[in-house]
């Protein structure tokens, strides 16, 4: 069973990659960040991975702001 520290560190990441797109963005309808962004917190929040393109502007806007060894690259899956 999953511990209550694994689902709070998912929930932290969830909130910092939230936050930080949405402070980093002047809207969520341009070019589906919004859409995009939901799949990714859901992702997080269940613990899974989802697949995208390193070219969609959720993924250039995530590398401007976290490293590749943040945890937000442990939900991801890069394609090219």
């Amino acid at each position: 069973m999953e511990s209550y520290k694994e689902k709070a560190r998912r929930a932290d990441l969830a909130v910092e990659v939230y936050n930080y797109v949405y402070k980093n963005t002047e809207s969520f309808d341009y070019d589906h960040i919004g859409t995009d962004l939901a799949y990714l917190l859901s992702a997080i929040l269940k613990g899974v991975c989802i697949a995208a393109s390193t070219r969609t502007p959720i993924v250039r806007l995530l590398k401007d702001g976290f490293p590749k060894e943040h945890a937000v690259w442990k939900h991801i899956e890069l394609l090219t």
